[in-house]
């Protein structure tokens, strides 16, 4: 509703943001994946931080804060807490998944 109220309603504009979410964030996943694998901090804080602008792009704001905390997390080269954290970013996914589509 948030985000469709900025877009002055055009359901089909959001239909299609919404469409693009769902076709980009698996590969965005699956980078975070990677640099997770191969703790590359820098790496997962990008991709992060990449899921994060587009959840917010969307107002989906629970998958952001998740992304927001691992993007800080490879900030900072803390990857002690990162498996959690990429846990928690797939189920988040999964859960918005199931809402949006």
């Amino acid at each position: 509703a948030a985000l469709l109220g900025r877009l002055d309603g055009d359901a089909e504009l959001l239909e299609q943001i919404v469409q693009v979410f769902l076709d980009d964030c698996p590969a965005r996943l699956a980078v975070v994946d990677t640099a997770m694998a191969n703790r590359n901090a820098q790496a997962l804080a990008s991709a992060a931080h990449a899921i994060k602008g587009a959840a917010l792009n969307l107002s989906a704001n629970r998958l952001a804060d998740v992304a927001s905390a691992l993007e800080s997390a490879g900030h900072r080269a803390e990857l002690d807490d990162a498996p959690g954290l990429v846990a928690s970013l797939h189920q988040e996914w999964e859960r918005l998944k199931e809402r949006l589509g």
